[in-house]
């Protein structure tokens, strides 16, 4: 069991417009944080939804060149989609020696709260991995300010949305993507009818990885990609249903 790592903390969703992805997200019953600005070296964007269940989902938009964004920028070139998972941290420097001797780095953002302050949220992250599912993007993120992330206004959704129950990962070989992934997390995939799942924490989502088969017989009448990340299923105490957004089938499921 690691020590300093707590499960999955967010998604990451690459879009090109940041507006129009705000506009899509909440035409399917999300509440869209307003847009925040990350330091200025890292040239991004981004708006999120925050889930009561204590993750979120990061809708997220390159603004510039920068030796930080490379891998987003050169996922965006293909598409648009979810393109990384973060794990929640601790303590961000002990967890990367924990992990491998990864390398932290710092950024903020400001963030207007609901009396009008405006704050910085502040927070530390490092990447885990560039082999296991090179799709997606495996990172870790500590959380300096979480009262200035999780802002009470921001956590109820018309679409009842709790929390991220898991991501499916599409892959022609399951078994070893799976494997890689736990071994980052120093767990072992558990085997389902239709894949693999990877534990991320108790109680937090987890990875789930199949076939493009399995991926279109639990999806009747979505597209199904060949390979990487293809939907984020949340739980939710109103309606299921899904749709694409952005590249990604989101799934609301009451159970």
């Amino acid at each position: 069991m690691l020590k300093h790592v707590a499960g999955l903390d967010h998604l990451v969703v690459l879009v090109h417009d940041l507006d129009a992805a705000a506009a899509l997200w909440r035409g399917f019953g999300f509440t869209v944080s307003p847009r925040g600005e990350h330091s200025a070296h890292l040239k991004t964007a981004n708006h999120t939804i925050m889930l009561p269940g204590d993750d979120y989902i990061e809708l997220l938009a390159v603004t510039g060149v920068s030796p930080t964004n490379g891998r987003w920028r050169r996922r965006l070139a293909v598409s648009e989609g979810l393109a990384g998972a973060a794990l929640r941290l601790s303590d961000a420097r002990l967890a990367a020696e924990e992990l491998g001797g990864f390398a932290v780095r710092d950024f903020g953002r400001p963030v207007t709260m609901p009396d009008g302050r405006v704050v910085e949220a502040r927070f530390s992250v490092f990447d885990v991995h560039d082999d296991a599912a090179p799709e997606l993007r495996l990172f870790a993120c500590q959380h300096h300010t979480p009262e200035a992330v999780w802002v009470s206004n921001l956590l109820a959704h018309a679409n009842a949305a709790q929390r991220i129950l898991r991501i499916e990962q599409v892959a022609a070989d399951p078994a070893t993507v799976a494997a890689a992934l736990a071994a980052h997390l120093r767990g072992t995939p558990e085997s389902l009818a239709d894949g693999y799942r990877v534990a991320t924490a108790a109680g937090r989502a987890a990875i789930e990885v199949m076939t493009p088969a399995a991926f279109a017989a639990r999806h009747k009448g979505q597209a199904t990609p060949a390979e990487g990340p293809a939907a984020i299923v949340l739980q939710a105490d109103g309606q299921p249903r899904e749709a694409v957004l952005n590249g990604v089938l989101v799934q609301l499921s009451n159970r």
